[in-house]
């Protein structure tokens, strides 16, 4: 997603946060999976872009993200967001572990 509010503007839904998670929970639905099934793990949302308006929309997308997840019911098992560092992720669909490097940290795993 690249913006968490959508204002109804009926573009694409994975580009917003707050119709992106109802979007991915209703596709999950198609397949037979329930939300009870299902927990989150929010990774993301760096302040790429220095200061200014635009420096706050990770956080914003972040909220947003969190807000609906919060709203369908879905647990957040772990977090790994904010910040000023970009993220590159590795999601382990067999384990659900999701590995996350970013220059000048240490690897870790949520």
């Amino acid at each position: 997603m690249v913006l968490p509010q959508s204002r109804n503007s009926g573009e694409n839904p994975a580009k917003y946060a707050d119709t992106a998670v109802p979007h991915m929970l209703s596709t999950l639905r198609g397949e037979g999976i329930h939300q009870s099934e299902l927990t989150a793990k929010v990774v993301g949302g760096a302040c790429m872009f220095g200061t200014g308006q635009s420096s706050h929309i990770g956080d914003s997308n972040v909220d947003a993200t969190v807000h609906a997840l919060e709203t369908a019911g879905i647990g957040i098992a772990a977090r790994d967001a904010g910040g000023n560092m970009g993220r590159r992720i590795s999601f382990d669909l067999a384990t659900g572990l999701i590995s996350i490097t970013s220059v000048g940290h240490p690897p870790r795993t949520i």
